[in-house]
Formats: structure tokens, C-alpha cells, sequence
């Protein structure tokens, strides 16, 4: 439910709180210390029971009331601390952009890199942990089987710059038939990696325009495979992640060259 509302990353604001939503009460399990809620002095453990006029009964219901809000806002929660009831206000800040990474633009070539592992899996392993069988370039977005040239029990990450034309809050939807992980900048933004059935799972980040590093991982079992990025900003419809805005350090060729003497289209 948090990915799909998406409340404060849509709506372009910020309070800094972290509920848990396995939990009914709306229950306070992190405070960004610089952020509104922060500065204004909610912690950890408090619960909140309201927004402005609003009871706020769980999580659900806390997602829900920062729908349609605007930075700058000023908003007043009430909260429970050791049982006593309390209330704060705080004005309402845009949602922190996530900023593009710094590189030299004539360093890099247009297309991405991907890591090919074999061997059985259920889950999605860590990749990171493992000895690649090969490396091969992405050009497009192909069947996994293509582009790692085997039909079945495989693992691959593919990885690169993603050009982020716009400032801009932005859906990412990723599908696939097995497992499949995004990160985004270092950070987990879909995580699916179980053994399952064609399945597609989505998040929103707020990315600053510029090139922001980008990983895919999937592994393949038996039976149908597939793999696909979309990502979708307001008002608009989900598309394809164009292959051409991912690209890969200038030097990623000699090293291929150098580590498996093989290059893939």
C-alpha cells in the first residue's frame, strides 16, 4: 500500500516519519532527525491517532491523510508517548530529489553491461557474491535468454547510467518470470526475487535530472522467462525504459575484452 500511494513522493512533500505498516496503529518507527517531523520533536515509539481534524486509526489511514498536500503546508499531528496524549505543528518540506550521479559525460558510450551467472536457483542469490561466467554489453532490451545466451538456470545483473531527463517524481514498474531486483543509486527500490509466474511490482522515487546509476538483477529457473522496465510519470501513461538513456563507462569494452576475450551484441 506504501508503494502504491506513494503519498509524499507524488505529492511532492516531506515530514521525515517512517510507520510500521504491518502494524493496526499508525505506529512512529523512524524520524529523519533534519526533516519537519524531526525538527518539530517526534521520535521513535509515538504513535500517531491524528492529522489536523482527522483521526488517524492506523497506518493505512496515516498514508492516506497526506494525500493532496502541499509543501509548505503547516499540519498538526496529535500522538501518543508512554500512553499521554500530545500534539505538535510543523510545516511541510518538498520531498528530498535523490541526485544524479557526477560523471564525465564524454566518458561514457550508449548501453549497459551485463554479468551472467549460472546455476540453480529459488530465490535470487547474491550476485555479489559470485564469480560472473561472463560479461557481455546491453544494447536493447532482448528475452533474458538472449541476452544471456542460455535457455535456462541462470542469473545475470545488468547495470549502467540511466539518463533522468526531468526532475520529476517517477513509477518504476518492473516485470519479470523469475525474480527480479531494482536499485536505483545504491538503493532497493522493487525487490520481487522469489520463483514465481510472470509478475510485475512497482515503487516511486523522486530523482533530480541527470544520470543516476541503475542495476537489474533476475535469474531464470525452467519454463518462460522475461524481463521489463517501464517507468511512468504523472499524467502520463507506463512505457518501456528507452534502452538508449542507459549507458556504460567508455573503458567497460577492454576490460570485457581482457576478463573473457568476448563481446555480445
Amino acid at each position: 500500500m506504501k508503494a502504491m500511494i506513494a503519498a509524499e513522493i507524488r505529492s511532492d512533500i516531506y515530514t521525515g516519519i517512517e510507520c510500521d505498516y504491518s502494524h493496526e496503529a499508525a505506529d512512529v518507527i523512524s524520524v529523519a532527525p533534519e526533516s519537519p517531523a524531526g525538527k518539530a520533536g517526534l521520535q521513535p515509539g509515538d504513535v500517531i491517532t491524528g492529522f489536523n481534524e482527522f483521526p488517524v486509526e492506523d497506518s493505512l489511514h496515516w498514508l492516506l491523510a497526506l494525500m493532496y498536500r502541499s509543501p509548505g503546508e503547516i499540519i498538526e499531528l496529535t500522538y501518543l508517548r508512554d500512553k499521554a496524549k500530545h500534539s505538535m505543528k510543523f510545516k511541510l518540506d518538498s520531498y528530498p530529489l535523490i541526485e544524479p550521479v557526477e560523471i564525465d559525460q564524454e566518458s561514457l558510450e550508449q548501453g549497459g553491461t551485463v554479468k551472467i551467472y549460472e546455476g540453480q536457483f529459488e530465490v535470487l542469490p547474491e550476485l555479489e557474491k559470485m564469480k560472473p561466467v561472463r560479461t557481455v554489453l546491453f544494447e536493447d532490451w532482448k528475452s533474458p535468454e538472449e541476452i544471456a545466451g542460455l535457455e535456462h538456470y541462470f542469473a545475470m545483473t545488468i547495470e549502467g547510467y540511466l539518463s533522468v531527463p526531468d526532475s520529476d517524481a517517477i513509477q518504476f514498474i518492473l516485470g519479470s518470470d523469475d525474480g527480479s531486483r531494482l536499485r536505483i543509486d545504491g538503493q532497493n527500490v522493487i525487490d520481487n526475487p522469489g520463483h514465481h509466474p510472470y509478475q510485475e511490482e512497482s515503487n516511486w522515487v523522486r530523482l533530480e535530472k541527470g544520470l543516476h546509476q541503475i542495476r537489474i538483477d533476475y535469474f531464470e529457473s525452467t519454463g518462460d522467462s522475461s524481463l521489463k522496465l517501464q517507468w511512468k510519470v504523472a499524467g502520463k501513461d507506463p512505457e518501456i525504459v528507452p534502452a538508449k538513456l542507459i549507458f556504460r563507462k567508455k573503458m567497460v569494452e577492454q576490460d570485457l575484452n581482457k576478463d573473457s576475450g568476448n563481446r555480445s551484441e
